[in-house]
């Protein structure tokens, strides 16, 4: 049986300077991602997926480093809604 975990991305920086899809993590938001690294190892996860928003992909990048998967991104393209 295939089981799928969904996340939403860490604490993000909004700035109004900074188109959204580039929005960076917060000092917070980076502490999360090392958080969710400790806290993911035991599900023994096989395959991530990721938005390509920064965010999306800093918020998981952690977790794929420790346990040396690549990060498939996938959804909708840069700057649509």
């Amino acid at each position: 049986m295939t089981t799928v975990y969904l996340l939403r991305h860490a604490e993000s920086q909004p700035d109004p300077s900074v188109p959204e899809p580039d929005w960076p993590l917060t000092a917070r938001g980076h502490q999360q991602a090392e958080w969710l690294k400790t806290h993911l190892a035991p599900l023994a996860i096989d395959v991530i997926y990721s938005s390509p928003y920064t965010r999306a992909v800093a918020t998981v990048t952690p977790f794929a480093r420790a346990i040396g998967r690549v990060i498939w991104t996938c959804g909708p393209t840069r700057g649509s809604r």
